[in-house]
């Protein structure tokens, strides 16, 4: 009877190593999927980051451009040489009213009542003659 008993178990076992197996092989196909779903997921994320970083930067651009159009336009309408914001290079002859821009040569900036860079002009001077 023993050995009967041993001739049953076997297919048994037999049959629960194939069902083992199949279970595995299901498992590392639905492990496989996840892990390509991560990887998209990955690659999207970060396509839609690098999206976002160019979005933002040109909101900035489109909001600092009328900024610096004003202040170019502050720049021109200066007429008078202030020494706060303004740098003499040179004095020049000139037949306008003494001590006023006649060029200016490097843009200055402000933020706020604060001078960053003062503008480096040319100012008129005595005329000859």
């Amino acid at each position: 009877m023993t050995d009967e008993s041993q001739v049953t178990e076997q297919p048994e076992e037999s049959v629960d190593v194939d069902a083992l197996q199949a279970d595995r092989d299901q498992l590392f196909d639905r492990l496989q999927r996840l892990a390509a779903e991560f990887d998209n997921f990955r690659k999207r994320n970060a396509r839609e980051q690098a999206a976002f970083a160019e979005r933002a930067s040109e909101r900035l651009v489109k909001e600092l451009i009328p900024i610096l159009d004003d202040l170019g336009r502050a720049l021109e309408a200066a007429s008078e040489f202030d020494p706060h914001v303004h740098e003499a290079l040179l004095s020049q002859p000139s037949d306008g009213e003494e001590g006023s821009v006649i060029e200016v040569v490097q843009k200055g900036y402000r933020l706020g009542d604060k001078v960053l860079r003062p503008a480096r002009v040319v100012i008129a001077g005595p005329s000859e003659g």
